[in-house]
């Protein structure tokens, strides 16, 4: 009746293997030697249709650096095996530097210089922004913004006052958006979305 649960009782959390997604968002008139996509990767495929940003982090070589003196610090004191998986995760944080700082720093800069991508699917201008949210040691170290359905992204589009955009119905099917999921169940929209950039060659990095 209320199409929702009342209470924390009746809600019940299980844990699933996921898969994550690879996504391509192009940029719009990308300058000469900036990437015309940017890579972004979600366990929901769907919510990309109320995606209202992309974000880079602000300062990653700032975020690296601190990353990697907290793991020189773990080395002191640990096991032997404790010792030689820190000493794995700082190999693969310092390569990780090496190879893609000059991208982040190049994706922080064009955000500050107000660069916009176009949401694939929904065909709508979306701001690329530089956040803390993003996390530059995790995947592409871009994330995307989708404010209405997540509470960390809701907390990004009031810093960087991006719209809420709702993409259900009260009885979790989709809403009118984007017109050509609309009615779909979640499981039918996030088949449909996959399925629709593997065709217009955005699936994948």
């Amino acid at each position: 009746t209320l199409q929702t649960a009342v209470s924390n009782d009746e809600v019940e959390n299980v844990t699933k293997k996921g898969h994550f997604y690879h996504f391509r968002y192009p940029v719009i008139d990308p300058k000469p030697g900036e990437p015309t996509h940017v890579v972004i990767a979600t366990t929901r495929p769907e919510t990309m249709l109320g995606d209202t940003a992309v974000a880079v982090h602000p300062d990653p070589a700032k975020t690296l650096q601190k990353l990697e003196s907290d793991l020189n610090e773990k080395l002191d004191g640990g096991s032997a095996k404790e010792t030689a998986e820190i000493r794995e995760q700082l190999d693969a944080l310092i390569r990780r530097r090496e190879e893609m700082l000059p991208k982040l720093e190049q994706l922080r800069d064009m955000a500050a210089d107000g660069r916009q991508l176009m949401l694939p699917l929904a065909n709508r201008e979306i701001p690329l922004v530089a956040d803390v949210w993003a996390k530059p040691e995790l995947g592409s170290g871009c994330v995307k913004i989708t404010p209405a359905h997540d509470p960390n992204d809701y907390e990004v589009g009031e810093r960087q006052s991006l719209p809420m955009l709702n993409i259900l119905n009260p009885d979790g099917t989709l809403n009118g958006l984007v017109p050509a999921y609309e009615g779909m169940t979640i499981t039918q929209a996030r088949k449909q979305v996959v399925a629709d950039l593997d065709a217009a060659g955005l699936l994948g990095d």
